[in-house]
């Protein structure tokens, strides 16, 4: 009896669980009870959901209702980043099943975060990474998963150019897009990568990777043209990005002026030869 009473116990604690209960108000509702203080009652909830999300993965629970504690949070504070990228990264990782549907979750927190910090490098690298790594795996055919790959490949690419994100981000533009079939593309992404990078590292990395793609005299021809526009950048507007250099282009007309007369105004045909 008192051994099958201890079995009995083992098995009740190991699979019991605690009613999943949701007690907070809507996003609505909240901003209205926070009389005016929308960021404290953000941090309040914020505190709440931290210990929910602990409390549910130490009692094997189902999480149920994470995303609304994500949501009462951000709708009382839009500019709250840390809860969008941790929102983004427990929806994923959170000891269950990697699902599609978690993913497209964590899509979507990413997705309204770049609506707030639309320059953040980070966020969209996160992004990125969601369609690079895990959509794939779910893809429902092999058209579907090159569709994440390039979805993949625009996002680090644009995150490359973008404060706060790594330098690994350009390359893995270039993987994305050589996986999904767009050699071009990828040959495109490093010459920008080698011309628009003050970072000696990565241009040549860069160079490298090109050569590894089309071969070393193919690289040399493309990437001569990139050389002579970084140093004109460097040499006559250092203090402008890059990539706004290109629109410009090089100063006009001042080397040729050292050397050449100013022009003259057309006196007419019947002004005689020293008139001005």
């Amino acid at each position: 009896m008192l051994l099958s009473r201890l079995e009995a116990r083992l098995h009740a604690l190991g699979t019991q669980r605690v009613e999943d209960l949701y007690y907070l108000p809507g996003p609505t509702a909240l901003r209205l009870l926070s009389l005016g203080h929308r960021e404290a009652a953000a941090d309040l909830v914020w505190a709440r959901s931290l210990v929910y999300f602990g409390e549910q993965i130490a009692l094997r629970g189902r999480l149920e209702y994470l995303t609304d504690h994500v949501d009462a949070v951000i709708g009382l504070d839009p500019a709250f980043r840390d809860a969008y990228v941790w929102a983004s990264v427990v929806t994923v990782y959170n000891s269950r099943y990697i699902t599609r549907r978690s993913i497209e979750t964590s899509n979507r927190y990413l997705e309204l975060a770049l609506e707030q910090f639309p320059r953040d490098g980070n966020l969209m690298e996160l992004l990125a990474f969601n369609y690079a790594i895990e959509m794939p795996v779910h893809a429902r055919d092999p058209g579907e998963k090159d569709t994440f790959r390039r979805k993949a490949a625009q996002l680090y690419a644009r995150a490359s150019r973008m404060p706060g994100s790594a330098r690994t981000a350009g390359f893995m533009a270039v993987e994305m897009y050589t996986k999904a079939g767009m050699q071009k593309l990828a040959e495109q992404h490093l010459r920008q990568l080698y011309v628009f990078s003050n970072d000696a590292q990565v241009r040549r990395r860069a160079e490298a990777r090109l050569m590894d793609l089309v071969g070393e005299e193919e690289a040399e021809d493309a990437l001569a043209e990139g050389r002579a526009l970084f140093e004109g950048w460097r040499r006559e507007y250092p203090y402008i990005p890059p990539d706004l250099y290109v629109l410009t282009g090089p100063r006009f007309g001042l080397a040729d002026r050292d050397g050449a007369e100013e022009p003259q105004a057309d006196a007419g045909p019947d002004a005689a030869p020293g008139d001005p």
